[in-house]
């Protein structure tokens, strides 16, 4: 096998761009997996997301075998080293392989590795696991948690670090959806809570389905199909769908509403190809515009909406299991920047809605200054905005909307708002 498509090779460079280079798994997972053998993409993928939802207990360990920490420039033997110890610690792979793996990698201009991985590897595999059990999430955040969900906090850390699944969402009746993949070979069950939603049981490639090219379902987390359900669209309105890609919640509110009006905005045209993607294999037409969501003059002037969905920029805090790289890329000092964007684009927004009009303000975000705070100081600030309580089995009632956190009922982390514009009198 070339070093190209050597899985732990690639792991390793991907490691090293989220950690050194501060690039996101998505950027760089999926093109590894296309240098991988078919064989060995879920061993890549397992390696590279593993190390990440493991990373603090596994840098806490390591810490314990090294005399001293490495250097900044050395941050690639780092990554090394934490894919070695995560093999040996929460994979079945054999400690001599997952220590001699590890030790070929070593780059050939830092001798010194060799000695060092074989060394700190093979103690740890001697060893038990003495680390303090700790949450697996960057201090920081820790803190905040605790401040804003302090009896709660036990759960977010434990939902946290769950595996997540795949759900989808079914285009049509969920029940035929389902006999359909089973007669292809893939077994799902129903979510429990979100009538849409279909849970998958097994690893599969869903894309090789004939149900998914004849756009019978779209991969969506349950937590996410609750967004156009909230918004409540109805044919003939007009619609927008703000910061929509990947474009599963636009495809969702033209299932809802197959002839109302959509536009679907996003400020980054690149991620807009997804939604032209998943608009042409479910067959809906929708105009879809990059632009700023706080500049609605530049990119639909004169217009106003009866329905508007906020999907807004956020920590996405509540994803951490489905996206472990977060835990390294966001910083606290990230916070206080989204929370004042969020409050443009909100406010910005709302002179566009229609009296009488519903907005639908959502994260994926388990912070409360981006959600029910965020929600308490426009209320403060907007006279003719009034909350519509959500009643629903899902989530727990904040001071204002409602809080899923990661995991509960087998969703990722969101929060949910329905503000509704008082009618001129």
């Amino acid at each position: 096998m070339s070093n190209t498509a050597n899985p732990r090779r690639l792991a390793l460079k991907v490691l090293t761009a989220v950690v050194r280079d501060g690039q996101s798994t998505g950027q760089n997972l999926p093109p590894a997996q296309g240098l991988c053998s078919p064989r060995d993409r879920g061993l890549l993928q397992q390696l590279v997301m593993g190390s990440l939802q493991h990373w603090f207990s596994l840098q806490t360990e390591l810490a314990l075998y090294l005399d001293k920490p490495l250097k900044t420039k050395d941050s690639d033997i780092q990554c090394l080293l934490t894919l070695g110890l995560f093999q040996i610690r929460h994979t079945r792979i054999p400690p001599h392989a997952a220590i001699s793996e590890t030790v070929n990698l070593c780059p050939k201009n830092k001798r010194w590795a060799r000695g060092l991985c074989n060394a700190v590897l093979r103690r740890a595999s001697q060893t038990e696991n003495t680390a303090s059990a700790q949450p697996e999430l960057p201090g920081w955040l820790i803190e905040k948690i605790k401040r804003d969900w302090s009896q709660q906090q036990a759960t977010i850390f434990a939902g946290s670090q769950t595996v997540a699944g795949m759900t989808l969402r079914a285009v049509g009746d969920r029940g035929e959806l389902q006999q359909q993949l089973l007669t292809e070979g893939l077994k799902t069950e129903p979510h429990r809570l979100i009538p849409s939603a279909l849970r998958v049981t097994e690893s599969a490639d869903i894309t090789q389905l004939d149900s998914f090219k004849a756009g019978r379902f779209i991969v969506q987390d349950a937590a996410a199909q609750i967004a156009a359900a909230l918004l409540a669209p109805q044919d003939g309105e007009q619609i927008l769908d703000a910061c929509a890609a990947p474009g599963g919640k636009t495809t969702h509110i033209l299932q809802l509403a197959p002839q109302a009006s959509v536009l679907a905005l996003d400020a980054e045209a690149d991620r807009l190809k997804r939604v032209h993607e998943n608009l042409a294999r479910l067959k809906q037409q929708a105009t879809v515009v990059a632009g700023d969501a706080r500049e609605p003059q530049q990119w639909a002037p004169n217009t106003v909406f009866d329905r508007i969905l906020l999907d807004a920029p956020c920590s996405a805090t509540g994803v951490i299991r489905r996206h472990p790289d977060i835990k390294l890329l966001r910083r606290g000092s990230d916070i206080a920047a989204l929370v004042s964007l969020q409050k443009e684009i909100l406010n910005a927004l709302w002179k566009q809605l229609k009296p009488g009009g519903r907005l639908v303000y959502c994260t994926c975000s388990i912070l409360r200054e981006e959600n029910d705070q965020q929600i308490k100081a426009f209320l403060a600030d907007q006279q003719d905005a009034n909350e519509i309580p959500i009643e629903s089995g899902w989530g727990i009632t904040a001071e204002y909307g409602k809080q899923l956190f990661p995991g509960d009922s087998d969703m990722d982390g969101f929060y949910y708002c329905i503000l509704e514009k008082q009618s001129a009198t």
